[in-house]
């Protein structure tokens, strides 16, 4: 059967056929839309292990959209590569996630209850939440979750919920606090918080032992700023780095756009003749659908990358997923900065890439409106109704601000990055 290019659009518009139909997708090997007579449709890998051919179902459309089952897809075919057989490994997380447990009531067991009746389907961060909270996700359908040792969910598994009090809180923020790691204490108080609160609302649990409680950590604001001189350093080392995340660092300098927009955007959101992209709103911390114009450097970038055949991603694996692995780039794009310079570029995030462009953009003169528009804040000038009424979205001057940012990350980078006309 002819191999079809399927999208979430093409799948959905697929008619029910009268007997059930096996398609290959042209963007993945060995994976296939199953499509019944019923209308159901869902997803399937086919492979060969042991000599024998076998069927792994990866997922039921549109719950899982054509990305995911080829993320899911991809990570059978890489577990098949290492020898092993990923419908066997899929059987052990089903196990892992629903195994018994003496007491229906430990934190263990609701904890892997609370994510999958309400985080999973609710929160669009329910991955970082588990991060947070000591889970480690094991992808699948629906997703399988296990306590990374030494974290917060690894202590408290096998202990009754009812057991845990405020005091075991206050005891877990000051070893955090006393080991000095205290970024994350805050928010993971939070997370448990909403947790404790869903095991009130069906009377597993009488009161949330965080009610009252006080932050242990002050919340202080970030206001980083990079200096001309630490952004030509950043900018010269991720113009060295032989992966995706020296471009996702430069198009980050160049557009001010959140970290997880450039790092998850795909090839159909940009119109390159028009030198524009459109970020849906189903990817904006706003929920606002986001047009970034394209500067001349950063056109340049976008048109240096390599183009997968159905790879759908500007970054990622083969441009099938989005990017991740931030710690590891960082950190090694960090040594290159200390190999330029002799000296690291101190307490720096990718986050205050954006703060910078936004309060660079202002010192060259763009209007504080245009700022906000070139971030897709809603605030200021288009806050409240005026924002309701307030459609035009200032295309004209965000490119004009976008341009001379752009210009001005030139010059600071030297004669070089200036007879090039573009940022690394």
């Amino acid at each position: 059967m002819a191999r079809k290019l399927f999208t979430d659009l093409a799948v959905e518009r697929l008619k029910a056929p009268k007997t059930r139909r096996e398609i290959p997708d042209a963007g993945m090997p060995s994976l296939f839309l199953v499509a019944q007579p019923s209308g159901v449709k869902s997803w399937a890998v086919r492979y060969r292990y042991g000599g024998r051919t076998r069927k792994l179902t990866v997922g039921q459309f549109p719950s899982v959209g054509v990305v995911k089952a080829r993320e899911r897809a991809q990570a059978a075919l890489e577990a098949l590569n290492r020898g092993k057989d990923p419908g066997v490994k899929r059987l052990a997380d089903r196990a892992r996630q629903h195994r018994p447990a003496a007491d229906p009531e430990t934190f263990g067991v609701l904890i892997r209850a609370y994510f999958l009746a309400h985080v999973v389907p609710h929160t669009r961060s329910w991955r970082q939440t588990a991060g947070i909270l000591g889970l480690k996700v094991i992808e699948g359908d629906p997703p399988a979750f296990e306590e990374i040792p030494g974290r917060l969910a690894a202590r408290w598994a096998e202990r009754p919920i009812a057991s845990i009090r405020r005091r075991d809180l206050i005891e877990w923020s000051d070893e955090r606090k006393a080991a000095g790691v205290t970024r994350v204490v805050n928010r993971t108080l939070s997370a448990l918080g909403t947790f404790f609160a869903w095991c009130v609302g069906r009377e597993i649990l009488d009161v949330s032992p965080t009610v009252g409680m006080r932050k242990p950590v002050q919340d202080r604001k970030r206001n980083r700023l990079l200096s001309d001189d630490e952004l030509r350093l950043i900018l010269r080392a991720a113009k060295l780095e032989n992966s995706p995340f020296g471009s996702i660092v430069q198009l980050l300098a160049l557009t001010g756009q959140r970290r997880g927009e450039v790092a998850g955007a795909t090839w159909a959101e940009f119109d390159l003749d028009r030198r524009a992209w459109l970020i849906p709103a189903a990817r904006t911390k706003t929920q606002r659908a986001h047009l970034v114009p394209v500067a001349d450097t950063a056109f340049a970038i976008l048109n240096s990358l390599p183009r997968f055949n159905g790879g759908d991603f500007l970054f990622g694996l083969c441009g099938r997923t989005g990017f991740t692995g931030y710690s590891k780039t960082k950190a090694r794009l960090d040594r290159r900065v200390h190999e330029l310079a002799g000296a690291a570029v101190p307490n720096w995030t990718l986050h205050d890439l954006r703060r910078t462009c936004a309060t660079g953009m202002a010192r060259i003169g763009v209007l504080p409106h245009v700022v906000e528009a070139v971030l897709n804040h809603v605030s200021g000038t288009k806050a409240g109704v005026a924002g309701i009424y307030n459609l035009y979205t200032y295309e004209a001057e965000k490119r004009e601000a976008l341009d001379r940012w752009a210009k001005h990350l030139t010059h600071i980078l030297g004669p070089d990055a200036e007879s090039a006309n573009r940022v690394g």
